[in-house]
């Protein structure tokens, strides 16, 4: 992805965070937010 592109360009080399706000996944749906969100971006940040 063009972000991690840029930024890499940039010599950046600090942390990403997760922002876990959305309102589908409060209470009880937490851990399942969080694993959805790991799935979807551990293939982009293991690339770099």
């Amino acid at each position: 992805p063009a972000l991690f592109d840029a930024l890499k360009q940039a010599g950046y080399a600090g942390d990403m965070a997760v922002e876990h706000e959305d309102r589908e996944y409060l209470g009880e749906r937490w851990n399942q937010g969080l694993a959805l969100a790991l799935k979807t971006l551990r293939p982009l940040v293991e690339a770099y």
